[in-house]
């Protein structure tokens, strides 16, 4: 249960850490630009986290089992409540 948990926090962590930079970079703004219309947009970081989950997870999975799997739906909720934070609550531009 606990390396469950552990690896649910790593991932959003992990998840966070490259959605703040992609947007940093201004990728995520490119990525809006030149997105088919069947993918996620780049404002909806629920999305984002969760595809960026499966895709850790794929890896995951193959190494250790399929126990694994919940970890996007957990994760992606925490992503995005962390990436709100950090993206919205951007103290160098000034906005709240």
């Amino acid at each position: 249960m606990y390396m469950i948990l552990e690896t649910i926090i790593v991932v959003a962590l992990l998840n966070t850490t490259i959605l703040v930079c992609l947007k940093k970079w201004g990728w995520l703004e490119s990525y809006s630009i030149d997105r088919s219309p069947w993918m996620p947009r780049a404002d909806c970081y629920l999305c984002l986290g969760f595809w960026l989950a499966v895709v850790e997870i794929i890896g995951i999975v193959i190494l250790y089992g399929p126990v694994f799997i919940i970890v996007p739906f957990c994760s992606c909720a925490l992503t995005n409540y962390l990436t709100n934070i950090a993206i919205i609550h951007d103290y160098n531009s000034g906005r709240k």
